[in-house]
């Protein structure tokens, strides 16, 4: 079992916020800075196709980020809601939440 499977075994009943985890990683991700905004839907309404375009772009930088399996594991085991996070979206995080167990 990988550490991101063992993480989403172990926190798949937890609701909230989940457990505290380091985050000195993230000064090392390339979502810091301006393309941020990539990563969370806008605050406005966003129609389906600027939503997978902007999600396709977040991925881009996720696939060539240095920390990004240390971003899936807090995002799985803080049971994140919102954006994409480790290369994930919401959407794909839930499955792997639920095919986990």
């Amino acid at each position: 079992m990988s550490v991101t499977e063992l993480t989403v075994a172990k926190t798949r009943r937890r609701r909230g916020f989940g457990p505290e985890l380091p985050t000195e990683w993230q000064e090392s991700s390339r979502c810091r800075g301006p393309q941020f905004e990539l990563f969370f839907p806008p605050s406005g309404a966003e129609s389906p196709e600027d939503k997978l375009d902007r999600e396709h772009r977040a991925k881009s930088y996720c696939r060539s980020c240095s920390v990004c399996d240390n971003c899936l594991t807090y995002a799985l085991a803080r049971r994140e809601d919102f954006g994409v996070w480790g290369g994930l979206t919401e959407n794909e995080r839930r499955v792997a939440r639920l095919k986990s167990g």
